[in-house]
């Protein structure tokens, strides 16, 4: 095929251009291999968003582990069932997850 290609430029094409042609060609072939595969990668994000939009843990995700795990954790619900708060900007996990406790036990935790 590579050779159909080289006989039929070869007779539209002066020799110094196919040979710029042959000398780039390898070179902007990597390039696009490249931008597909940065593609798929940006096809594949948006895909799992989505599945983290709707509750699902992507596929080949591995879930997050919790510290503390029980079978009794999975009889136990909630007692408060609606919460609003809100996670200032920048706030670490830490500071997220104190956030997150303090709403669940009630008072706010207004200092720090």
């Amino acid at each position: 095929m590579k050779q159909l290609v080289e006989v039929e430029l070869s007779q539209h094409v002066s020799p110094e251009a196919l040979h710029q042609l042959k000398r780039h060609a390898p070179d902007l072939s990597s390039k696009i291999e490249t931008l597909q595969k940065v593609n798929a990668g940006i096809a594949k994000s948006k895909a799992d968003m989505g599945s983290l939009g709707i509750g699902r843990i992507p596929n080949g995700t591995r879930p997050t582990p919790m510290p503390y795990e029980s079978h009794f954790l999975d009889d136990l619900t909630p007692v408060r069932r609606n919460w609003s708060f809100t996670i200032p900007q920048g706030s670490s996990i830490r500071e997220t997850k104190r956030i997150l406790h303090c709403q669940y036990m009630g008072d706010g935790c207004s200092g720090r």
